[in-house]
């Protein structure tokens, strides 16, 4: 059932406007910068190694990593995260939202980066979480389905499916 509707017609809002050096989501968000000390630090990154299966690859802390991880093709400004993780599971994801969350540090999902709204920028430095890794790639041909990780690209999934004529 849909809602009742308001007897009298409710006038429309529209929001501000934007200027140029916004985006059509708006202004950047305004987070607190996570703040951890030396000890906490060492602990949460040994607790995003933990949840990737004690994969030292899957974590990246240093600068290259994060300036990498930092920004995407947007104008917005970069924001440097804590660190930035690569689990090749699902079952890894599901544990590094659970360190994040135990830690109280934000995290964002990025794809390729080739984002233009801001959307992968860590705002607040917390965590990357890439998909790169998350590369599954499954033809169900009994049922016309194919199972795709977040990590492969659409022209992967093009030329996967092109044999079968797909």
């Amino acid at each position: 059932r849909f809602p009742a509707q308001s007897p009298e017609p409710q006038e429309p809002v529209f929001p501000a406007a934007v200027s140029p050096a916004q985006s059509a989501m708006g202004p950047e968000p305004q987070l607190p910068e996570v703040s951890l000390t030396q000890p906490q630090r060492d602990a949460f990154l040994a607790a995003l190694r933990a949840a990737c299966d004690g994969d030292d690859v899957a974590v990246a802390a240093d600068e290259e990593a994060l300036e990498a991880a930092s920004k995407d093709w947007s104008f917005h400004a970069p924001h440097r995260p804590c660190a930035v993780v690569t689990p090749a599971t699902t079952e890894q994801v599901a544990a590094v939202v659970r360190a994040c969350v135990a830690a109280r540090v934000p995290m964002v999902p990025r794809g390729a980066g080739t984002g233009v709204e801001g959307g992968a920028i860590p705002y607040g430095g917390g965590v990357v979480i890439s998909t790169a890794r998350l590369r599954r790639l499954e033809l169900l041909e009994d049922e016309m389905m194919a199972v795709v990780g977040a990590g492969i690209y659409k022209e992967e999934l093009n030329k996967f499916l092109a044999p079968k004529g797909l």
